[in-house]
């Protein structure tokens, strides 16, 4: 998945913007755009760092913004689709922006209800609590510096991200864990709060690493008894194959939901389908036949074959 390198690339641009690289902005904002369709977040997270930067210090940080939009035009403009790539952002992303009021999309633009959320990243909630907190436990240094109020403000970002879409799900749990370590890990002496006497002092790093591959234990099974229990990937490929064997070669071939398109390609690739990517364009390109395609599959048409 795309959104695995865009996390990473954050982080590098992270890296950058602790180090006081910011002209190293424009590189990694012009690499985002060509990588990822979601490519505002790069100067949003600049951005945040600017934010934090006035409240922290009370100073006017505008280069890693500048620098960040900077690398996102140039991302734009220098691109083997421009510009055409213009219109897909405004076709793509602002259909999103009211999804309530747009087109049926795919679950992963919904997101979770309370429960599943909850379930999900239950782990990500308490360490950004945490992390809240950690600075209580500092005395005097308890004030929050400028990167530690960046990633806050990075994790409350992406967890609003979270509760509008499940889409943004690798998002969120990643700069919680960010946050929580470096709140936790600054100016903390865990140490001091064990009996200076006791020999086990030492063994303290081997119980955080046995409660690690606890978590793993209880993880990962779950984590392979969710992808059990999917759907068969051999869904439709009877009707996939017959289609196939039996309809000639360029027809199009009608089908009642978007998602059903990637299985019955995989089988039979030597027709084209109704529609088999974000329902958006289908919509665009005719909004007369996508009212039409929309009756029928609603069962409205009271003989669907004759339209």
């Amino acid at each position: 998945r795309t959104q695995g390198a865009s996390l990473l690339l954050l982080i590098v641009a992270l890296i950058a913007l602790q180090a006081g690289r910011y002209r190293w902005l424009i590189p990694l904002s012009f690499a985002y755009v060509w990588l990822y369709n979601g490519f505002i977040l790069m100067p949003a997270f600049a951005g945040l760092y600017c934010a934090a930067a006035w409240v922290v210090e009370r100073k006017f940080e505008p280069r890693p913004l500048i620098y960040a939009l900077l690398g996102m035009a140039l991302g734009l403009i220098i691109n083997p689709y421009f510009p055409q790539n213009l219109t897909f952002i405004w076709d793509h992303l602002i259909a999103k922006v009211d999804i309530e009021n747009s087109v049926r999309l795919g679950n992963e633009w919904y997101p979770y209800n309370t429960d599943d959320l909850l379930a999900n990243s239950a782990g990500a909630l308490i360490v950004l609590a945490l992390g809240v907190v950690a600075p209580n436990l500092r005395g005097a240094q308890s004030k929050r510096d400028r990167m530690e109020s960046t990633l806050l403000l990075c994790a409350l970002v992406t967890l609003f991200m979270l509760m509008r879409s499940r889409r943004f799900i690798e998002y969120f749990p990643a700069f919680a864990l960010l946050y929580g370590a470096v709140s936790w890990g600054r100016g903390i002496d865990f140490a001091a709060w064990l009996p200076t006497r006791l020999a086990w002092r030492p063994l303290v790093p081997l119980a955080g690493a046995l409660g690690l591959l606890y978590l793993a234990y209880t993880v990962l099974p779950a984590a392979y008894n969710q992808a059990e229990d999917s759907r068969s990937p051999d869904y439709y490929a009877g009707a996939g194959v017959w289609l196939r064997a039996n309809v000639p070669d360029g027809e199009m071939i009608f089908q009642t939901d978007w998602d059903d398109f990637t299985r019955l390609f995989y089988y039979n690739p030597d027709n084209p389908y109704i529609v088999g990517l974000d329902p958006t364009y289908l919509q665009l390109a005719d909004p007369i036949q996508w009212d039409q395609w929309v009756a029928l599959t609603r069962g409205e048409v009271e003989t669907p074959s004759t339209l």
